[in-house]
Protein backbone atom coordinates (compact mmCIF):
# COMPACT_ATOMS: atom_id res chain seq x y z
CA UNK A 1 0.00 0.00 0.00
CA UNK A 2 1.33 3.35 -1.07
CA UNK A 3 2.00 6.25 1.81
CA UNK A 4 -0.14 9.45 1.56
CA UNK A 5 -1.23 12.32 3.10
CA UNK A 6 -4.12 12.46 5.15
CA UNK A 7 -6.61 15.22 6.09
CA UNK A 8 -7.85 15.21 9.57
CA UNK A 9 -11.46 14.59 8.12
CA UNK A 10 -10.29 11.07 6.76
CA UNK A 11 -8.04 10.45 9.94
CA UNK A 12 -11.13 10.73 12.01
CA UNK A 13 -13.62 8.99 9.77
CA UNK A 14 -10.91 6.19 10.22
CA UNK A 15 -10.45 5.98 13.61
CA UNK A 16 -14.35 5.83 14.42
CA UNK A 17 -15.07 3.05 11.92
CA UNK A 18 -16.87 0.00 13.48
CA UNK A 19 -13.89 -2.33 14.59
CA UNK A 20 -16.51 -5.07 14.38
CA UNK A 21 -17.45 -4.58 10.41
CA UNK A 22 -14.48 -3.55 9.45
CA UNK A 23 -12.52 -6.63 10.60
CA UNK A 24 -15.73 -9.00 9.01
CA UNK A 25 -14.92 -7.31 5.57
CA UNK A 26 -12.06 -8.48 6.16
CA UNK A 27 -12.73 -12.19 6.42
CA UNK A 28 -12.50 -12.10 10.28
CA UNK A 29 -14.87 -14.12 12.25
CA UNK A 30 -16.48 -13.52 16.08
CA UNK A 31 -18.94 -15.23 18.24
CA UNK A 32 -20.75 -13.23 20.20
CA UNK A 33 -21.28 -13.09 24.28
CA UNK A 34 -23.78 -11.04 25.63
CA UNK A 35 -22.00 -7.27 24.47
CA UNK A 36 -19.09 -8.29 23.51
CA UNK A 37 -17.66 -10.32 19.96
CA UNK A 38 -14.79 -12.61 20.25
CA UNK A 39 -12.20 -13.42 17.62
CA UNK A 40 -12.60 -17.17 16.54
CA UNK A 41 -9.03 -17.57 15.93
CA UNK A 42 -7.20 -14.92 18.59
CA UNK A 43 -9.69 -15.59 21.44
CA UNK A 44 -8.16 -12.74 23.45
CA UNK A 45 -9.69 -10.75 21.21
CA UNK A 46 -12.59 -9.24 22.47
CA UNK A 47 -14.56 -6.15 20.39
CA UNK A 48 -17.80 -3.98 22.32
CA UNK A 49 -19.36 -2.62 19.51
CA UNK A 50 -21.60 -0.84 21.11
CA UNK A 51 -18.89 1.08 23.08
CA UNK A 52 -16.82 1.58 20.64
CA UNK A 53 -13.95 0.07 21.91
CA UNK A 54 -11.65 -3.83 21.41
CA UNK A 55 -9.55 -5.24 24.10
CA UNK A 56 -6.24 -8.13 22.87
CA UNK A 57 -5.00 -9.47 26.33
CA UNK A 58 -2.51 -11.37 24.91
CA UNK A 59 -1.05 -9.00 21.91
CA UNK A 60 2.69 -9.35 22.98
CA UNK A 61 1.91 -10.78 26.38
CA UNK A 62 0.26 -8.05 27.56
CA UNK A 63 -3.13 -6.53 27.32
CA UNK A 64 -4.00 -3.78 24.11
CA UNK A 65 -6.94 -1.63 25.00
CA UNK A 66 -8.42 1.10 22.62
CA UNK A 67 -11.42 3.01 21.01
CA UNK A 68 -9.23 3.61 17.72
CA UNK A 69 -10.16 1.29 14.58
CA UNK A 70 -6.99 2.73 13.06
CA UNK A 71 -4.86 1.29 16.22
CA UNK A 72 -6.89 -2.23 15.78
CA UNK A 73 -6.10 -2.70 12.58
CA UNK A 74 -2.32 -1.60 13.11
CA UNK A 75 -1.78 -4.46 15.49
CA UNK A 76 -4.01 -6.84 14.03
CA UNK A 77 -2.21 -6.99 10.85
CA UNK A 78 0.82 -5.71 11.46
CA UNK A 79 0.45 -1.82 9.72
CA UNK A 80 2.12 1.32 10.21
CA UNK A 81 -0.21 3.97 10.81
CA UNK A 82 -0.95 5.22 6.51
CA UNK A 83 -1.24 1.49 5.37
CA UNK A 84 -3.96 1.22 8.90
CA UNK A 85 -6.25 4.28 7.26
CA UNK A 86 -5.90 3.59 3.53
CA UNK A 87 -6.74 0.24 4.51
CA UNK A 88 -10.21 1.11 6.05
CA UNK A 89 -10.87 4.04 4.20
CA UNK A 90 -10.94 1.21 1.11
CA UNK A 91 -13.18 -1.13 2.54
CA UNK A 92 -16.30 1.34 2.00
CA UNK A 93 -18.52 -0.74 3.12
CA UNK A 94 -17.60 -0.89 6.38
CA UNK A 95 -20.20 1.15 9.36
CA UNK A 96 -19.25 4.06 11.68
CA UNK A 97 -20.13 2.77 15.32
CA UNK A 98 -23.86 1.49 15.70
CA UNK A 99 -24.23 1.91 19.30
CA UNK A 100 -28.03 0.48 18.69
CA UNK A 101 -26.11 -3.12 18.16
CA UNK A 102 -26.44 -3.63 22.34
CA UNK A 103 -29.75 -3.57 22.31
CA UNK A 104 -29.77 -6.90 20.15
CA UNK A 105 -27.82 -8.31 22.95
CA UNK A 106 -28.68 -10.38 25.91
CA UNK A 107 -27.04 -9.47 29.44
CA UNK A 108 -25.25 -12.11 31.66
CA UNK A 109 -27.90 -14.64 32.77
CA UNK A 110 -25.90 -17.16 35.48
CA UNK A 111 -28.96 -19.79 35.18
CA UNK A 112 -29.11 -19.86 31.52
CA UNK A 113 -25.86 -19.86 31.06
CA UNK A 114 -24.91 -22.51 33.83
CA UNK A 115 -26.57 -25.59 34.26
CA UNK A 116 -25.60 -27.12 37.54
CA UNK A 117 -25.23 -30.56 38.94
CA UNK A 118 -26.09 -31.68 42.28
CA UNK A 119 -22.64 -33.86 42.07
CA UNK A 120 -19.38 -32.41 42.85
CA UNK A 121 -17.09 -35.60 42.54
CA UNK A 122 -15.67 -34.73 39.50
CA UNK A 123 -15.13 -30.90 40.96
CA UNK A 124 -13.09 -32.62 43.93
CA UNK A 125 -11.23 -35.34 42.40
CA UNK A 126 -10.03 -32.77 40.13
CA UNK A 127 -8.89 -29.72 42.12
CA UNK A 128 -7.87 -31.82 45.24
CA UNK A 129 -7.30 -35.09 43.89
CA UNK A 130 -5.17 -34.02 40.71
CA UNK A 131 -4.38 -30.39 41.64
CA UNK A 132 -3.64 -30.95 45.66
CA UNK A 133 -5.69 -28.16 46.61
CA UNK A 134 -6.80 -27.67 50.32
CA UNK A 135 -9.88 -30.19 50.95
CA UNK A 136 -11.55 -28.04 53.17
CA UNK A 137 -10.90 -24.96 50.79
CA UNK A 138 -12.40 -26.94 48.00
CA UNK A 139 -15.63 -27.62 50.53
CA UNK A 140 -16.00 -23.95 51.84
CA UNK A 141 -16.26 -22.27 48.34
CA UNK A 142 -18.71 -24.98 47.39
CA UNK A 143 -20.88 -24.83 50.66
CA UNK A 144 -20.65 -20.96 50.18
CA UNK A 145 -21.10 -20.57 46.57
CA UNK A 146 -18.00 -19.40 45.02
CA UNK A 147 -17.74 -22.59 42.89
CA UNK A 148 -19.87 -25.53 41.30
CA UNK A 149 -20.28 -28.29 39.33
CA UNK A 150 -22.10 -28.08 35.52
CA UNK A 151 -23.50 -31.03 34.25
CA UNK A 152 -20.29 -31.89 31.87
CA UNK A 153 -18.74 -32.48 34.58
CA UNK A 154 -16.77 -28.73 34.32
CA UNK A 155 -15.78 -26.43 37.43
CA UNK A 156 -17.78 -23.48 37.49
CA UNK A 157 -15.99 -20.70 38.94
CA UNK A 158 -18.67 -18.28 39.81
CA UNK A 159 -17.90 -14.38 39.29
CA UNK A 160 -19.88 -11.89 41.90
CA UNK A 161 -20.48 -8.17 41.76
CA UNK A 162 -16.98 -6.63 42.89
CA UNK A 163 -18.61 -4.24 45.35
CA UNK A 164 -22.02 -5.35 46.04
CA UNK A 165 -20.91 -9.52 46.28
CA UNK A 166 -24.52 -10.10 45.58
CA UNK A 167 -24.91 -10.38 41.93
CA UNK A 168 -23.23 -13.14 39.78
CA UNK A 169 -21.74 -10.88 36.87
CA UNK A 170 -19.72 -14.09 35.22
CA UNK A 171 -18.04 -17.18 35.01
CA UNK A 172 -15.41 -19.37 33.83
CA UNK A 173 -15.37 -22.40 33.46
CA UNK A 174 -12.91 -25.35 33.15
CA UNK A 175 -13.16 -29.23 32.41
CA UNK A 176 -12.14 -31.83 34.95
CA UNK A 177 -11.26 -34.73 32.25
CA UNK A 178 -8.64 -34.33 29.85
CA UNK A 179 -10.33 -33.76 26.22
CA UNK A 180 -9.42 -36.32 23.03
CA UNK A 181 -6.43 -34.47 20.47
CA UNK A 182 -9.14 -34.39 17.53
CA UNK A 183 -11.64 -32.40 20.18
CA UNK A 184 -9.01 -29.41 21.11
CA UNK A 185 -9.32 -25.98 19.90
CA UNK A 186 -5.38 -26.53 19.88
CA UNK A 187 -3.45 -29.16 20.62
CA UNK A 188 -1.51 -28.15 24.20
CA UNK A 189 -5.05 -27.24 25.07
CA UNK A 190 -5.82 -30.60 26.92
CA UNK A 191 -8.94 -29.37 29.01
CA UNK A 192 -12.20 -27.28 28.23
CA UNK A 193 -11.73 -23.64 29.21
CA UNK A 194 -14.67 -21.16 28.62
CA UNK A 195 -15.09 -17.55 29.76
CA UNK A 196 -18.58 -16.52 29.96
CA UNK A 197 -18.72 -12.55 30.90
CA UNK A 198 -19.81 -9.04 29.80
CA UNK A 199 -17.21 -7.01 32.02
CA UNK A 200 -13.98 -6.61 33.26
CA UNK A 201 -14.36 -9.15 36.52
CA UNK A 202 -13.31 -12.06 37.82
CA UNK A 203 -13.39 -15.24 40.02
CA UNK A 204 -12.71 -14.14 43.53
CA UNK A 205 -13.33 -14.67 47.12
CA UNK A 206 -12.34 -13.06 50.14
CA UNK A 207 -11.01 -14.10 53.48
CA UNK A 208 -11.74 -11.81 56.32
CA UNK A 209 -14.23 -9.18 56.60
CA UNK A 210 -14.28 -7.45 53.37
CA UNK A 211 -14.75 -3.88 55.13
CA UNK A 212 -10.97 -5.15 56.58
CA UNK A 213 -9.31 -6.17 53.75
CA UNK A 214 -5.81 -4.29 53.30
CA UNK A 215 -4.27 -7.27 50.20
CA UNK A 216 -5.68 -8.06 46.96
CA UNK A 217 -3.65 -10.76 45.66
CA UNK A 218 -3.91 -10.70 41.76
CA UNK A 219 -3.74 -14.55 39.69
CA UNK A 220 -3.80 -15.39 35.93
CA UNK A 221 -6.33 -18.56 36.91
CA UNK A 222 -8.68 -19.60 39.95
CA UNK A 223 -6.97 -22.42 39.93
CA UNK A 224 -3.39 -20.85 40.59
CA UNK A 225 -5.47 -18.30 43.34
CA UNK A 226 -6.66 -21.92 45.21
CA UNK A 227 -3.00 -23.23 45.36
CA UNK A 228 -1.63 -20.43 46.68
CA UNK A 229 -4.26 -19.97 49.42
CA UNK A 230 -3.38 -23.84 50.21
CA UNK A 231 -0.02 -23.31 50.56
CA UNK A 232 -0.39 -20.62 52.96
CA UNK A 233 -2.86 -22.74 55.02
CA UNK A 234 0.12 -25.57 54.88
CA UNK A 235 2.51 -23.18 56.31
CA UNK A 236 0.37 -21.51 59.03
CA UNK A 237 0.98 -18.40 57.71
CA UNK A 238 -0.87 -15.43 59.66
CA UNK A 239 -0.63 -12.71 56.25
CA UNK A 240 -3.60 -14.02 54.71
CA UNK A 241 -6.15 -12.24 56.87
CA UNK A 242 -8.27 -9.65 55.19
CA UNK A 243 -7.49 -10.37 51.71
CA UNK A 244 -9.36 -10.91 48.51
CA UNK A 245 -7.84 -13.27 46.30
CA UNK A 246 -9.26 -12.54 42.75
CA UNK A 247 -8.62 -14.68 38.99
CA UNK A 248 -8.11 -12.69 35.83
CA UNK A 249 -7.95 -14.94 33.53
CA UNK A 250 -5.53 -14.31 31.89
CA UNK A 251 -2.93 -11.37 32.08
CA UNK A 252 -5.35 -8.29 31.89
CA UNK A 253 -4.52 -4.90 32.73
CA UNK A 254 -7.78 -3.19 33.07
CA UNK A 255 -8.63 -5.92 35.20
CA UNK A 256 -6.40 -5.38 37.70
CA UNK A 257 -6.25 -1.80 37.97
CA UNK A 258 -10.59 -1.45 37.75
CA UNK A 259 -10.93 -4.08 40.71
CA UNK A 260 -7.91 -2.80 42.66
CA UNK A 261 -9.75 0.64 42.55
CA UNK A 262 -13.55 -0.44 42.90
CA UNK A 263 -12.52 -1.59 45.91
CA UNK A 264 -9.81 0.49 47.03
CA UNK A 265 -12.67 3.54 46.89
CA UNK A 266 -15.43 1.00 48.29
CA UNK A 267 -13.56 0.55 51.62
CA UNK A 268 -11.44 4.31 51.62
CA UNK A 269 -8.23 2.71 53.01
CA UNK A 270 -4.87 1.22 51.47
CA UNK A 271 -4.80 -1.80 49.91
CA UNK A 272 -1.79 -3.71 48.84
CA UNK A 273 -1.86 -4.96 45.52
CA UNK A 274 0.01 -8.46 45.29
CA UNK A 275 0.54 -9.51 41.98
CA UNK A 276 1.01 -13.31 41.37
CA UNK A 277 1.28 -14.27 37.76
CA UNK A 278 3.09 -16.80 36.41
CA UNK A 279 7.20 -16.55 36.22
CA UNK A 280 7.43 -16.87 32.66
CA UNK A 281 8.42 -13.84 30.34
CA UNK A 282 4.59 -12.82 30.05
CA UNK A 283 3.87 -12.55 33.65
CA UNK A 284 7.36 -10.38 33.94
CA UNK A 285 6.54 -7.87 31.47
CA UNK A 286 3.03 -7.87 32.79
CA UNK A 287 4.30 -7.00 36.19
CA UNK A 288 6.38 -4.14 34.37
CA UNK A 289 3.97 -2.36 32.58
CA UNK A 290 2.02 -2.09 36.20
CA UNK A 291 4.94 0.37 37.23
CA UNK A 292 3.45 2.41 34.91
CA UNK A 293 0.33 3.40 36.77
CA UNK A 294 0.20 4.95 40.51
CA UNK A 295 0.12 2.74 43.26
CA UNK A 296 1.73 4.63 45.86
CA UNK A 297 -0.40 5.68 48.98
CA UNK A 298 0.81 8.28 51.32
CA UNK A 299 4.69 7.82 49.88
CA UNK A 300 4.21 4.13 50.41
CA UNK A 301 4.54 1.36 47.24
CA UNK A 302 1.64 -0.92 47.25
CA UNK A 303 2.41 -2.93 44.11
CA UNK A 304 4.40 -6.17 45.05
CA UNK A 305 5.77 -8.65 43.19
CA UNK A 306 4.49 -11.77 44.55
CA UNK A 307 5.44 -14.03 41.04
CA UNK A 308 6.41 -17.93 42.36
CA UNK A 309 9.94 -18.95 42.85
CA UNK A 310 10.82 -15.09 41.68
CA UNK A 311 14.21 -15.08 43.21
CA UNK A 312 15.51 -18.96 42.62
CA UNK A 313 18.17 -19.31 41.33
CA UNK A 314 19.02 -22.92 39.18
CA UNK A 315 21.58 -25.25 40.86
CA UNK A 316 23.39 -25.40 37.89
CA UNK A 317 23.74 -21.82 36.92
CA UNK A 318 24.70 -20.80 40.42
CA UNK A 319 27.79 -23.00 39.99
CA UNK A 320 28.42 -21.81 37.10
CA UNK A 321 28.27 -18.06 38.49
CA UNK A 322 30.41 -18.81 41.47
CA UNK A 323 32.71 -20.70 39.81
CA UNK A 324 33.38 -17.69 36.80
CA UNK A 325 33.31 -14.84 39.07
CA UNK A 326 35.55 -16.55 41.73
CA UNK A 327 37.99 -16.92 37.92
CA UNK A 328 37.63 -13.36 37.35
CA UNK A 329 37.64 -11.84 41.26
CA UNK A 330 34.28 -10.51 40.71
CA UNK A 331 30.22 -10.23 42.60
CA UNK A 332 29.07 -13.51 41.16
CA UNK A 333 25.62 -11.90 41.96
CA UNK A 334 26.08 -9.44 38.78
CA UNK A 335 26.15 -12.01 36.30
CA UNK A 336 23.09 -13.50 37.30
CA UNK A 337 21.12 -10.64 37.59
CA UNK A 338 22.36 -9.89 33.71
CA UNK A 339 20.94 -13.98 33.24
CA UNK A 340 17.40 -13.06 35.41
CA UNK A 341 17.11 -10.17 33.20
CA UNK A 342 17.59 -11.58 30.22
CA UNK A 343 15.89 -14.57 29.82
CA UNK A 344 14.61 -15.18 33.07
CA UNK A 345 17.10 -18.09 33.37
CA UNK A 346 15.05 -19.75 30.75
CA UNK A 347 17.32 -23.54 29.42
CA UNK A 348 16.27 -22.25 25.85
CA UNK A 349 18.16 -18.85 26.10
CA UNK A 350 14.65 -17.30 24.91
CA UNK A 351 14.53 -13.59 25.86
CA UNK A 352 12.51 -12.56 28.72
CA UNK A 353 13.52 -8.82 28.51
CA UNK A 354 10.42 -6.62 28.28
CA UNK A 355 13.00 -4.01 26.61
CA UNK A 356 14.46 -6.71 24.39
CA UNK A 357 17.95 -6.57 26.11
CA UNK A 358 19.87 -9.49 25.00
CA UNK A 359 24.20 -9.17 25.33
CA UNK A 360 25.30 -12.40 26.33
CA UNK A 361 22.59 -15.39 27.27
CA UNK A 362 20.21 -14.42 24.69
CA UNK A 363 19.83 -17.34 22.23
CA UNK A 364 20.69 -14.63 19.33
CA UNK A 365 24.05 -14.59 21.00
CA UNK A 366 24.85 -18.11 20.10
CA UNK A 367 26.84 -18.33 23.10
CA UNK A 368 27.17 -21.40 25.47
CA UNK A 369 26.10 -20.40 28.74
CA UNK A 370 29.67 -21.15 29.89
CA UNK A 371 31.10 -18.39 27.09
CA UNK A 372 28.11 -15.87 28.23
CA UNK A 373 28.80 -15.96 31.58
CA UNK A 374 32.70 -15.63 31.27
CA UNK A 375 31.78 -12.84 28.80
CA UNK A 376 29.36 -11.24 31.26
CA UNK A 377 31.97 -11.76 34.40
CA UNK A 378 34.79 -9.83 31.98
CA UNK A 379 32.59 -7.03 31.16
CA UNK A 380 31.51 -6.19 34.43
CA UNK A 381 35.45 -6.62 35.28
CA UNK A 382 36.36 -4.10 32.78
CA UNK A 383 33.35 -2.15 34.16
CA UNK A 384 33.82 -2.14 38.09
CA UNK A 385 35.51 1.93 39.20
CA UNK A 386 38.29 2.40 41.77
CA UNK A 387 35.50 2.48 44.60
CA UNK A 388 34.21 -1.43 43.66
CA UNK A 389 31.21 0.14 42.51
CA UNK A 390 30.28 -1.54 38.99
CA UNK A 391 29.31 0.93 36.51
CA UNK A 392 25.96 -1.20 34.94
CA UNK A 393 24.52 1.77 32.85
CA UNK A 394 28.07 2.01 31.17
CA UNK A 395 27.67 -1.47 30.27
CA UNK A 396 23.82 -1.55 29.17
CA UNK A 397 24.87 1.54 27.07
CA UNK A 398 26.48 -0.76 24.78
CA UNK A 399 23.61 -2.02 23.33
CA UNK A 400 21.32 0.83 24.24
CA UNK A 401 24.02 4.19 23.11
CA UNK A 402 21.54 6.76 21.79
CA UNK A 403 20.37 9.30 24.24
CA UNK A 404 16.75 8.20 23.09
CA UNK A 405 17.20 5.32 24.84
CA UNK A 406 17.62 7.10 28.54
CA UNK A 407 14.22 5.37 29.70
CA UNK A 408 15.50 2.13 28.46
CA UNK A 409 18.16 2.44 30.25
CA UNK A 410 16.81 3.36 33.61
CA UNK A 411 14.67 0.97 33.45
CA UNK A 412 17.30 -1.96 32.55
CA UNK A 413 19.65 -0.43 35.57
CA UNK A 414 16.57 -0.55 37.84
CA UNK A 415 16.01 -4.09 36.87
CA UNK A 416 19.65 -5.19 37.57
CA UNK A 417 20.08 -3.50 40.58
CA UNK A 418 17.36 -4.98 42.11
CA UNK A 419 18.25 -8.46 41.75
CA UNK A 420 21.71 -8.18 42.37
CA UNK A 421 20.97 -6.44 45.93
CA UNK A 422 18.42 -9.71 46.94
CA UNK A 423 21.28 -11.76 45.69
CA UNK A 424 23.50 -10.08 47.74
CA UNK A 425 21.50 -9.95 50.44
CA UNK A 426 20.97 -13.60 50.56
CA UNK A 427 17.42 -13.58 49.83
CA UNK A 428 17.60 -16.54 47.44
CA UNK A 429 17.03 -19.92 46.65
CA UNK A 430 18.91 -22.60 44.75
CA UNK A 431 17.17 -25.42 42.95
CA UNK A 432 17.12 -27.74 40.69
CA UNK A 433 13.87 -26.28 38.62
CA UNK A 434 11.95 -23.48 38.97
CA UNK A 435 8.17 -23.44 38.62
CA UNK A 436 6.02 -21.82 36.75
CA UNK A 437 3.08 -20.86 38.44
CA UNK A 438 2.03 -21.20 42.23
CA UNK A 439 -0.33 -24.91 40.99
CA UNK A 440 3.35 -26.07 39.88
CA UNK A 441 4.88 -25.06 43.07
CA UNK A 442 1.65 -26.86 45.10
CA UNK A 443 1.63 -30.08 43.26
CA UNK A 444 5.67 -29.93 43.22
CA UNK A 445 5.54 -29.70 46.75
CA UNK A 446 3.37 -32.79 47.11
CA UNK A 447 5.51 -34.76 44.93
CA UNK A 448 8.94 -33.63 45.98
CA UNK A 449 7.76 -33.29 49.54
CA UNK A 450 10.67 -30.93 51.16
CA UNK A 451 13.23 -30.35 47.92
CA UNK A 452 10.84 -27.22 47.78
CA UNK A 453 10.34 -24.06 49.85
CA UNK A 454 7.44 -22.40 49.78
CA UNK A 455 8.92 -19.24 49.11
CA UNK A 456 13.01 -17.69 48.86
CA UNK A 457 14.28 -17.59 52.52
CA UNK A 458 13.71 -14.34 54.57
CA UNK A 459 10.19 -13.41 52.50
CA UNK A 460 8.13 -15.92 54.53
CA UNK A 461 8.47 -16.19 58.51
CA UNK A 462 9.35 -19.36 59.69
CA UNK A 463 6.69 -20.13 62.14
CA UNK A 464 5.54 -23.96 62.39
CA UNK A 465 2.71 -25.17 60.39
CA UNK A 466 -0.59 -25.25 61.68
CA UNK A 467 -2.29 -28.97 62.38
CA UNK A 468 -5.27 -30.20 59.89
CA UNK A 469 -7.86 -29.04 63.04
CA UNK A 470 -6.33 -25.95 64.02
CA UNK A 471 -6.74 -24.73 60.27
CA UNK A 472 -10.16 -25.50 59.92
CA UNK A 473 -10.45 -24.07 63.33
CA UNK A 474 -8.97 -20.85 62.39
CA UNK A 475 -10.11 -20.44 58.61
CA UNK A 476 -13.62 -21.30 58.76
CA UNK A 477 -14.89 -18.42 59.99
CA UNK A 478 -12.84 -15.73 57.54
CA UNK A 479 -13.88 -17.33 54.33
CA UNK A 480 -16.69 -14.90 53.69
CA UNK A 481 -19.79 -16.29 51.73
CA UNK A 482 -22.36 -14.22 49.99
Amino acid sequence: MSKRVFNEKEIEHARDMDMLSYLESKGETFTQTGNYYKHNEHDSLVICPSKGYYVWNSHGGRERADRSCIDLAMAFFNLNFSEAVTDILEHSNVKKIDRSRESVHRDFSYEREIKESHDTTSLKQYLSGERKINTWLVSELIEKGYIAQDVHRNVVFKWFDPVSKKSIVGASKEGTQILPIEKRIHPNRKRFKQIISTGNHGFYFDIGKTASIDKIYFFESSIDAMSYLTLKIDQGSQDIHNARFLSMEGLKVVTLIENYKLLENKLGHEIEAHVCVDNDMAGHQFFHSLENYNFIRNGKPMLKNDIPYDLVIPKTAYQLFKKTAEEKGIDWTWVAAFQKVETNFSKSGKNASEENFHMFFDEREQLSEEQAAFMCAEMIENHTELNGQVNIRSIIRRQFPETKDFTTVVQLEKKLSYYHEKYEGNWFQVSERIPKDWNDVLVEKHIQKNDFMIEPRNIMSDEESFSDRRIRAARIEYLEGH
